[in-house]
C-alpha cells in the first residue's frame, strides 16, 4: 500500500465517519474502500485493507500490543500487551465470538 492510498483512506474516513453510526463500521469501511478503488484503480480487496489499516490507526496513536501470530492458531488468539511487559492474553474463538455478540448487543441497545 502506498502512502498516497493510506493518506487518502485516512481523509475519507475522517470525512465519512460522522455520517455513520458507531455500529456501522462495515458500511463505513466499504464506502471508503469503494472510493479508494475508484480513485486509485486498485482492487476492492486491496482498498479494503487500506481502509481497515487507516481505521485501526485512527483508533489509537500507539498500539497497546499485538496479536502473536506465531503462537495463535485457528481457534485461539495470543495477545501480547505492551503496557505490561511479558503479559500474554489467550482468547479462544468462542470467547471472541461472545465479545463480538456482546458488543453488537450493547450498540443495539444504545442507539
Amino acid at each position: 500500500m502506498t502512502d498516497d492510498i493510506h493518506t487518502a483512506a485516512e481523509r475519507l474516513l475522517a470525512d465519512y465517519i460522522g455520517q455513520h453510526l458507531t455500529r456501522d463500521t462495515d458500511a463505513l469501511l466499504s464506502r471508503c474502500a469503494t472510493q479508494l478503488s475508484d480513485t486509485f484503480g486498485i482492487s476492492l480487496r486491496e482498498a479494503l485493507r487500506a481502509a481497515e489499516a487507516a481505521y485501526v490507526g485512527s483508533l489509537c496513536g500507539i498500539p497497546r500490543g499485538y496479536i502473536d501470530i506465531d503462537q495463535s492458531t485457528a481457534n485461539r488468539l495470543i495477545l501480547r500487551d505492551y503496557t505490561s511487559p511479558g503479559a500474554r492474553h489467550l482468547i479462544t474463538l468462542p470467547e471472541l465470538f461472545q465479545l463480538v455478540a456482546a458488543s453488537k448487543a450493547a450498540h443495539a441497545t444504545a442507539g
